[in-house]
C-alpha cells in the first residue's frame, strides 16, 4: 500500500498522521472528528485554547471553509499554494474545536505534492499544525517526530521553517 493511501486510510478511520508540507512536518486529522482533533492537542502538548489550522487542496475548499468574496478569491489565487497561512472568516459550519470559538481560521493550502495528494484522496480538509511538541524546535525530517501519530508520511520540506501568518 501506498504512503498516500494508507495516510489516507488512517484519517477516514479517525487517526492522525505526521506528513511533510513545503514548509515543516505537520499532524493532521479529519477536522469534523473531534477525537482525532484532542488527539492532536494531546500528543503534541498544545494549549487547547489555541487554533488549529486547515490544510487544503483547492481555493473551492477553501470557499468550503472560510466566508470570502470573489475579490477574495482573486488575492487568495496570488498567494496559495505556498508557505503561508491565511487567517479568514470561518463560516458557522467549521467545528469549534478547530478554531478554539474564534471567528476566524488558518487555511494552509500547502505546495507540496505528497500534501495535496493526501487531502485530494481523502476528500475533506485536514487539521493541520506543525509536528513538533509546543515550545520544541520545528520538525523537518520524518525521523524527528516524537508526537504518537498513527501514521508517518516520509517526504522533504522544501523550506525547513513555519508558515508565514496573513490576516
Amino acid at each position: 500500500m501506498s504512503q498516500i493511501k494508507k495516510a489516507v486510510q488512517i484519517l477516514k478511520q479517525g487517526g492522525i498522521i505526521a506528513y511533510p508540507t513545503e514548509t515543516v512536518y505537520g499532524i493532521g486529522a479529519d477536522i469534523y472528528n473531534k477525537q482525532a482533533i484532542e488527539r492532536i492537542y494531546k500528543t503534541k502538548g498544545r494549549d487547547f485554547k489555541k487554533p488549529l489550522s486547515v490544510a487544503v487542496n483547492s481555493i473551492e475548499m477553501i470557499d468550503q471553509l472560510a466566508d470570502i468574496t470573489e475579490k477574495d478569491k482573486k488575492l487568495i489565487k496570488e498567494i496559495l499554494p505556498g508557505p503561508t497561512t491565511l487567517l479568514l472568516p470561518k463560516k458557522q459550519t467549521i467545528p469549534s474545536t478547530i478554531t478554539q470559538n474564534s471567528d476566524l481560521i488558518g487555511i494552509r493550502y500547502p505546495k507540496n505534492k505528497k500534501a495535496i495528494k493526501i487531502i485530494s484522496k481523502a476528500k475533506f480538509p485536514i487539521a493541520s499544525t506543525s509536528a513538533n511538541k509546543s515550545g520544541k524546535k520545528d520538525i523537518i525530517r520524518a525521523k524527528d517526530i516524537e508526537a504518537k501519530v498513527d501514521f508517518i508520511v516520509k517526504g522533504r520540506c522544501k523550506y525547513k521553517q513555519p508558515s508565514t501568518i496573513i490576516n
